[in-house]
């Protein structure tokens, strides 16, 4: 593995690996864009049901991937790991639709 992972991290990405019998591991990172100012615009409150809400959606969105799991997660950001990099492009592409789309948009507005 090239990327320099923190011990505790790497241990999981290698007990991935092993699982699922695979020397090519995908990694996927993802992150809010502007999640600051969000939480300025917003509040704490609304900011964090929409955080809460970006997590189910990736979280429902990774079940649907048999060799997939969730690495960690800090804040509003995920590590990701896929046995095949074209299900980590579909995850990538499928995410981006549903967080694109105006059922989570209505988030923005007030979850929660």
């Amino acid at each position: 593995m090239s990327v320099e992972l923190p011990p505790q991290r790497r241990e999981r990405v290698e007990e991935f690996r092993r699982k699922h019998r695979t020397g090519l591991v995908t990694l996927v990172f993802t992150d809010i864009v502007g999640s600051t100012q969000l939480k300025q615009e917003l509040g704490d409150r609304q900011a964090v049901a929409l955080i809460q809400r970006h997590h189910a959606v990736v979280r429902e969105l990774l079940a649907g991937f048999v060799g997939a799991r969730e690495i960690s997660t800090a804040g509003d950001s995920f590590f990701l790991a896929f046995d095949k990099p074209s299900d980590a492009v579909k995850f990538a592409l499928l995410l981006l639709g549903r967080l694109q789309s105006p059922r989570l948009g209505q988030c923005r507005g007030g979850c929660g």
